[in-house]
């Protein structure tokens, strides 16, 4: 199978190769050390940022980041903050900028040792930048940056601030999916009710149309 190791080294899935120039790592629970050794490419790239929630409240991961890259330049380690005290933050996706393209990657692993030896399930696509012909957005981008949105981040924050902007610069207009599902703590109303979660599931199957034999057949989804 795929390990998202491979995805995430220098020059990975491009004929061009090259470095990781910017990354962004979302997740719930990191395994510091298992983290460090795993992607080494991912934590000496240019410009880092690591989104977690663990439930350790300790400094430890932002530590020894900074001691591998030798300092905090170019890194942005945060803890989205909760609007409520239920539910956390637990996306778990990489988001990479290369020198020709930007990679998205969505899965459903802690970055721990014991949770990579276990089946899980990860999807990826490489996207180019906007060309002429390109659309200025499209909803996959909207919906990824309004759910970044969430993480509170100050848009001064010069490395965030830079991520967004290779994102906008980014052509999602291909993603090979029925739409981004993202989750989000907090109570939603009004206009937001069907915006994330099993509610969005719930309008983008609205909006297809199935053969009947699927009339009764399960929604599994994580």
């Amino acid at each position: 199978g795929t390990r998202l190791q491979d995805l995430c080294r220098h020059g990975a899935g491009g004929v061009h190769g090259g470095p990781i120039r910017a990354a962004l790592v979302s997740n719930m629970q990191i395994d510091v050390e298992w983290f460090l050794a795993e992607f080494p490419d991912l934590i000496r790239c240019a410009q880092l940022i690591v989104c977690y929630q663990s439930e350790k409240r300790d400094d430890s991961l932002e530590q020894e980041v900074v001691r591998v890259r030798g300092g905090r330049a170019n890194l942005l380690i945060r803890r989205p903050p909760l609007p409520i005290k239920y539910g956390t933050h637990h996306s778990k996706f990489f988001i990479l900028v290369f020198d020709d393209k930007l990679r998205v990657i969505i899965h459903t692993a802690n970055m721990t040792q014991e949770q990579m030896f276990k089946t899980q399930g990860a999807w990826w696509q490489d996207f180019r930048f906007k060309g002429p012909a390109s659309p200025p957005s499209c909803r996959f981008e909207e919906d990824l940056l309004d759910y970044l949105g969430h993480y509170d981040v100050p848009r001064e924050t010069e490395v965030w601030a830079n991520m967004l902007r290779q994102m906008r610069r980014t052509d999602f207009s291909d993603a090979r999916c029925l739409g981004l599902v993202a989750s989000v703590p907090g109570y939603h109303r009004g206009a937001n009710v069907h915006k994330y979660g099993h509610m969005k599931v719930r309008s983008l199957l609205e909006g297809r149309e199935f053969d009947s034999c699927f009339e009764s057949s399960p929604l599994v989804y994580q």
